[in-house]
């Protein structure tokens, strides 16, 4: 596996690890790989539909793994793509309303998903947020944040249904 991959915990244990690429060259692959603690071993996994690095992942409600964004050689992406781990498929879903790289992504209590911050297309920097719905397969913009986001973006929901954004730089995208 490459850096600039992510990867989450499955409910059954094992370890999603999707795409990435090399910093150095700009290529990012489709490549997955799952890692089972139990038996300390690495097996390939479904390649994912879209070639990408600096992407954002998470597990929702049902078991299912959401990936958003990242980049494909300098291209930032809006694709949105969802991980069965039951049937061992990726499904390609409606894209994000703005491209993001380096954006961060939470579950939501109601089950829905956050996005926010990261870079877009022009470099820019983004303090905007769009929220996910899983069941309609639909994006929304919610009100924007206070500064703009780059980079090692965390976002976490609280026990109390609140949503804490950390980290994230002001600087240009270096």
């Amino acid at each position: 596996m490459q850096g600039l991959s992510c990867s989450h915990e499955l409910n059954d244990g094992r370890v999603l690890v999707s795409a990435g690429g090399n910093y150095i060259s700009g290529l990012q692959t489709t490549n997955v790989e799952i890692y089972d603690p139990k038996t300390n071993t690495w097996t390939p996994g479904p390649s994912i539909n879209k070639a990408r690095a600096l992407h954002a992942m998470v597990v929702m409600n049902d078991g299912n793994v959401l990936v958003s964004g990242g980049e494909a050689l300098d291209i930032e992406s809006t694709s949105v793509e969802i991980f069965n781990p039951l049937t061992n498929q990726w499904i390609l879903k409606n894209p994000m309303l703005k491209d993001r790289v380096g954006h961060g992504m939470t579950l939501l209590k109601n089950g829905k998903i956050l996005v926010a911050g990261g870079i877009e297309a022009s470099n820019s920097q983004l303090n905007s947020a769009e929220i996910y719905d899983p069941t309609s397969d639909e994006w929304s913009s919610i009100t924007s944040f206070n500064h703009n986001s780059l980079g090692t973006t965390t976002i976490s929901t609280l026990p109390d249904g609140r949503v804490i954004l950390t980290g994230g730089n002001q600087n240009e995208w270096q």
